[in-house]
């Protein structure tokens, strides 16, 4: 009926279905029968009314007792049309609704566009091109395709500069000061007098020593600090506001990365970065690597660079050279030596999974990576056993290889939990929270195959739970 007059009508047999429809479009009118299966028109309407505010509304019933006018007007209804009724009736109740409410329809529109992202975008960009298109240049207004960034640039220009706060706070700051993260997380501005005495350079026994020092750099030239997620994603660490208040990393990071665990904390260089990229490791023995070009990029907001499957987390991330060596540790002692190139590990896009690279055996899991051309590494176990191995001689694998032996483990009593470059300090952490730093140096080299034999001072029922790389310095 309506049809024929012009009108684009939606007709539903099923109320839900009809509520469904409001809920994600545009309409000028709706027009409810009184008595409906599962949903009645008088209950619609008051769902209706959640969606659209202003919607009109017309009741069609064969109810035409006064009262019950009486009960669909003080609900809310438009109009009331009661059956029968000739087409001309409702055709003139229809047009007069609509020209009663005309002026809220603007209203209704702009409210489904603040609901509707995608609609929302849509519009916005039509707008920005007329308005380019009638005012000619670009310095009265700037097409944004897709809206995200012009909203970006509107909330930034509603709180502080913050790469100029960071510029003031880093300009406060002691020129000979260091930037201090601990394994505790604790994030620190030190002068090298305060460092000198807290001995986080020199090795110490396993006791109540202070927190293993995770990254110690010079303050100028700034450092860029890279933290990675259990999530996959990366940030910033914005130490320079440590001068002002001390704290954990958590306070020097974006928003997005809040209850996210670190996993590893990278200092990124500043040129050379051509041949430079990012590796990730997750749980589950994927890796894959991201042009470093991109991170640096992308890092000072927090982003996903790894889509990861349920349960399964980001283990470890380095940075890693062209033709380097890349080497992945499992907690059996297993060892998987892979050389840096496109073909053995190709560079990918940031949402990418990674292809599978060491392959996991029942019940083993990933104890980490580590890229680097020296070729002694240091193994611990979680009974405190330790190993300086010298890997060169080991053959070179491919993407899914069984890979060697590095070391022999009791699997049923022991397993590795952590493994670092044989030079340079390496400190520990203990399941009764004590600490220690230990000189690779003061460790014998062992064969690969060779059982882990020296031990560090652990007490009984203490188990070694964390490994931390004492000093990162640039690649």
């Amino acid at each position: 009926m309506l049809k024929e007059e012009g009108f684009e009508v939606r007709a539903f047999t099923n109320p839900l279905k009809a509520l469904d429809f409001l809920r994600t479009q545009s309409v000028d009118l709706a027009i409810f029968d009184i008595k409906m299966p599962e949903l009645n028109g008088l209950d619609l309407l008051r769902h209706a009314r959640e969606v659209h505010t202003n919607l009109p509304i017309i009741f069609l019933s064969s109810k035409n007792e006064d009262a019950d006018q009486l009960v669909g007007f003080s609900i809310g209804a438009d109009d009331y049309v009661g059956k029968p009724f000739t087409k001309q009736l409702l055709l003139f109740r229809v047009k007069s609704v609509l020209r009663r409410h005309a002026p809220a329809q603007p209203v209704i529109g702009l409210k489904l566009l603040l609901d509707n992202r995608d609609q929302l975008l849509d519009a916005m960009v039509t707008e920005l091109k007329a308005l380019k298109k009638r005012f000619s240049t670009p310095r009265r207004t700037r097409l944004v395709e897709g809206g995200d960034a012009l909203i970006a640039e509107r909330a930034a220009s509603q709180r502080p500069n913050t790469e100029l706060l960071r510029q003031q706070a880093l300009a406060a700051l002691p020129g000979d000061g260091r930037v201090l993260i601990q394994a505790d997380g604790q994030v620190k501005i030190v002068t090298p007098q305060v460092l000198g005495r807290l001995h986080l350079n020199d090795p110490c026994p396993i006791g109540d020593a202070p927190s293993p020092a995770r990254v110690i750099l010079p303050i100028e030239p700034p450092p860029r600090l890279l933290a990675v997620s259990a999530s996959g994603r990366i940030a910033q660490v914005r130490w320079e506001f440590a001068g002002q208040q001390p704290g954990p990393v958590e306070r020097f990071l974006p928003t997005g990365l809040d209850g996210d665990t670190i996993v590893s904390l990278l200092s990124l260089p500043s040129q050379n970065i051509e041949a430079l990229s990012l590796g990730l490791l997750s749980s589950d023995g994927r890796f894959k690597r991201l042009p470093l070009s991109e991170v640096v990029d992308l890092s000072g907001r927090a982003t996903s660079v790894l889509k990861l499957k349920e349960g399964v987390e980001l283990n470890s991330a380095v940075i890693c050279r062209d033709q380097g060596t890349l080497m992945l540790m499992s907690d059996i002692g297993r060892l998987l030596r892979l050389r840096v190139t496109e073909e053995a590990l190709p560079l990918m896009g940031r949402l990418a999974q990674g292809p599978m690279t060491m392959r996991l055996l029942p019940g083993e899991q990933i104890v980490g990576a580590i890229c680097t051309e020296q070729t002694p590494l240091m193994l611990f176990s979680q009974r405190g056993l330790i190993a300086r191995i010298d890997c060169s001689g080991l053959r070179y694998n491919q993407r899914g290889d069984l890979g060697s032996m590095a070391v022999q483990v009791d699997a049923e009593s022991d397993r590795l939990v952590g493994i670092s470059a044989g030079t340079g300090l390496v400190g520990v952490r203990t399941s009764k929270d004590r600490h220690g730093r230990l000189d690779p140096e003061d460790t014998n080299i062992s064969n690969p195959g060779e059982k882990l034999k020296e031990q560090t001072g652990l007490q009984d029922g203490e188990t070694i739970v964390e490994v931390i790389n004492a000093i990162q310095p640039n690649p």
